[in-house]
């Protein structure tokens, strides 16, 4: 996002435009879920990094 972006949502936060919107809220109704695969990777390298920031006071999930 460039400054004058930025610049534009401080000037009205609630300006935005309704097809991008859209698009954007289009993806929560996807017909294709996630490879499982990835998600167990994805899930994987979250809990990593979780680890790496907190320590590891819960075990292995």
């Amino acid at each position: 996002m460039s400054a004058s972006d930025w610049q534009a949502v401080l000037d009205d936060p609630m300006g935005f435009d309704p097809d991008e919107l859209r698009e954007f809220l289009s993806a929560d109704i996807m017909e294709d879920p996630a490879d499982p695969a990835f998600k167990e990777q994805l899930r994987q390298l979250l809990w990593e990094l979780v680890r790496e920031r907190y320590g590891d006071e819960g075990g292995e999930h």
